[in-house]
C-alpha cells in the first residue's frame, strides 16, 4: 500500500504508555523523600505512593481500554447496519490508529458495496424496462418446470395477473398457464437440451397462434436456505404471437382457391363451347349465335373479373398516393345515377338523393363514383320489384358520409362480418347469375381505405341494409344545402 503521508496518529500501545507516564513520574517523584522523611515512616510512604500509582496506571488503561470499547462497539453496530443493506453509516476516525484503519477499511468497503449495488440496480432496472416493453413474451423456467421470470408480454399473452411471491417458491408452469403443450415443449427442450422451436394454439376466443422458441441456458439459481446459487439447466421461452400471419396466411389461401374457382368457371364455359363450334356437331345458325352469346358473355365475365383484380392491386399498391380534389357530391351522385339508371329501370327499382349540410368534398371523384356505383348496383341486384334504393350524403363533424340504403332482404349476422371479403357470397348461385365477381364489396373497402376512411354495414335480416362510408376531411367547406330528389 503506498502511503502519501506519514501516519502519524497514536497507536493503542502509544496511548497506555502514555497513560503509564503520569505513575511513573509519582515514584521517581517520591525518591528524595527519603532525605526529608524520618526512615521509619519511609515504607508506608513508598507503599502509599506505589499504590497511588498503581490506581492511576489501571485508572488509565481503563479509560484507554474503555474507549477503544466504545469505537469498536460503533463499529459492530456499523456492521449490523451493513449487514441489514444500510451503507450509508460510516463509523468514526477518532480512534486509535489501529481502529480507526479498521473503520477506514469498512468505509472504503461500504463505499465499494454502494457503487456495486448500485449498478447492479441499475443494469436491473435497464433489463426490467427492456424486457417490460417488448413486444415478445419472455420466460426463464428452471428444471423443475418453476417460473423464475416472466416479462409483461408473456402475462398479456396468457392474461395471467401478476402474482405475490409465495413462500412455497415459484409457481410451476402449469399452474400459472395451464397448457400442456407448453409445459411438453420445455420437457422435450430439456430432454434434448437444444434450442427448439414450435407453433401452440391458445384456445381463447378467438383462438390466438404462438410460435415458441426454446433455448438452454446454465445459471445460477439461488434456493431458499443456501447462501452459494447453484449453476443448472433452464429454459429460456421466446413468444411471438402469429395469429394476424395465420389469418393473412388464411386470406391468401381462400383468395387463391377463390380466384381459381371463379376464373375456372368462365373459362370451362368458354372452352366447352368453343370445342363444340369447332368439332362443327351445330350447323343451326341460330344455335350457333347462342353459343357465341354464351362464350361472349363468359369471356366479358372473365374480363370483369380480371379488371376488378387489377383495381384491387392498384388500390392496395398507391393506397396514399391517391389524387384527391375538391368536387361536389350531387354530381358524383349524378354520375352514379346514370351509371346504374338502366338496371334500375329493368328491376322496376326507384333511387332516391338526399343531401344534408355542405356538398363540397375533398376526395377522388372517379373511385368514389366507383364505390357508390358498387353499393348502389348490389343493392338494385338484391332488392325486389317496386323497392326503393337511397343514397344519402351528409358532414358529420369533420366527416363526410355517403350512405346506401335498401329495403331489401338483408344480409345474416354471421355473413356481415365478412361480406367485404374477397370473391366471399352469402347466396353464391344467385350472386352468379346476377353477374356479380365477388369483388365489388372488397373494392369499396379499398377505396374508403384509400381515402383514410372506413366502411360499415348495418343490416336486418329480412327487412334491409345501409352501407355506409365515412370519410375524414380537414374541414368543411362549400354552402350548406337540404335536399332530396328522386
Amino acid at each position: 500500500m503506498v502511503h502519501t503521508a506519514r501516519d502519524t496518529s497514536p497507536t493503542l500501545v502509544r496511548l497506555v504508555l502514555s497513560r503509564a507516564v503520569a505513575p511513573v513520574l509519582i515514584v521517581c517523584g517520591a525518591i528524595p523523600l527519603g532525605l526529608i522523611v524520618p526512615p521509619g515512616y519511609l515504607v508506608p510512604v513508598y507503599a502509599g505512593l506505589i499504590l497511588l500509582a498503581t490506581v492511576v496506571l489501571w485508572v488509565s488503561i481503563y479509560r484507554t481500554l474503555a474507549a477503544t470499547a466504545t469505537h469498536l462497539r460503533h463499529m459492530h453496530v456499523a456492521t449490523t447496519e451493513f449487514a441489514a443493506g444500510d451503507l450509508s453509516r460510516r463509523p468514526s476516525a477518532d480512534a486509535p490508529r489501529e481502529v480507526r484503519l479498521l473503520a477506514q477499511g469498512m468505509t472504503a468497503m461500504a463505499a465499494s458495496l454502494q457503487q456495486r449495488i448500485a449498478a447492479i440496480e441499475s443494469q436491473q432496472t435497464q433489463l426490467e424496462a427492456i424486457l417490460g416493453n417488448m413486444v415478445e413474451g419472455v420466460i426463464l423456467v428452471d428444471r423443475q418446470f418453476r417460473i423464475r421470470s416472466i416479462n409483461t408480454a408473456a402475462r398479456r399473452i396468457f392474461e395471467v395477473p401478476p402474482a405475490n411471491r409465495s413462500p412455497d417458491g415459484p409457481p410451476t408452469l402449469l399452474e400459472v398457464f395451464r397448457n400442456s403443450e407448453l409445459h411438453e415443449f420445455v420437457r422435450h427442450t430439456l430432454e434434448q437440451n437444444t434450442t427448439q422451436e414450435t407453433s401452440i394454439v391458445l384456445y381463447t376466443n378467438p383462438p390466438r397462434y404462438m410460435q415458441v422458441h426454446g433455448t438452454t441456458l446454465h445459471i445460477g439459481i439461488v434456493k431458499p436456505g443456501q447462501p452459494v446459487p447453484d449453476r443448472e439447466a433452464a429454459i429460456l421461452l421466446v413468444l411471438n404471437d402469429i395469429t394476424r400471419l395465420k389469418e393473412l396466411e388464411n386470406v391468401r389461401r381462400d383468395f387463391v382457391a377463390n380466384v381459381s374457382h371463379e376464373l375456372k368457371t368462365p373459362i370451362t364455359s368458354i372452352l366447352g363451347f368453343v370445342e363444340t363450334l369447332a368439332d362443327g356437331e351445330i350447323e343451326d345458325p341460330a344455335e350457333i349465335q347462342r353459343f357465341l352469346g354464351i362464350v361472349s358473355a363468359q369471356a366479358h365475365r372473365l374480363n370483369a373479373i380480371i379488371e376488378d383484380l387489377l383495381q384491387l392491386s392498384r388500390l392496395e399498391q398507391h393506397r396514399n398516393a391517391i389524387e384527391k380534389g375538391p368536387c361536389r357530391a350531387e354530381e358524383i351522385v349524378a354520375m352514379v345515377r346514370q351509371t346504374v339508371q338502366s338496371a334500375a329501370d329493368e328491376h322496376k327499382i326507384s333511387i332516391r338523393d338526399t343531401y344534408r349540410g355542405p356538398t363540397v368534398v375533398d376526395v377522388n371523384e372517379r373511385l368514389m363514383e366507383q364505390a357508390l356505383t358498387n353499393l348502389v348496383d348490389n343493392a338494385i341486384k338484391y332488392c325486389p320489384a317496386q323497392s326503393e334504393v337511397t343514397l344519402h350524403f351528409e358532414h358529420r363533424g369533420d366527416a363526410l358520409v355517403f350512405a346506401v340504403s335498401d329495403n331489401g332482404p338483408g344480409i345474416e349476422l354471421p355473413d356481415q362480418a365478412r361480406v367485404f371479403e374477397r370473391f366471399y357470397r352469402t347466396d353464391k348461385a344467385r350472386s352468379r347469375s346476377l353477374g356479380g365477381t365477388g369483388l365489388g364489396l372488397a373494392i369499396v373497402k379499398h377505396i374508403a381505405r384509400a381515402h383514410d376512411g372506413t366502411v360499415e354495414l348495418t343490416s336486418i335480416p329480412g327487412s334491409r341494409s345501409t352501407f355506409t362510408i365515412t370519410i375524414p376531411q380537414a374541414g368543411s367547406t362549400g354552402n350548406g344545402s337540404n335536399a332530396e330528389n328522386a
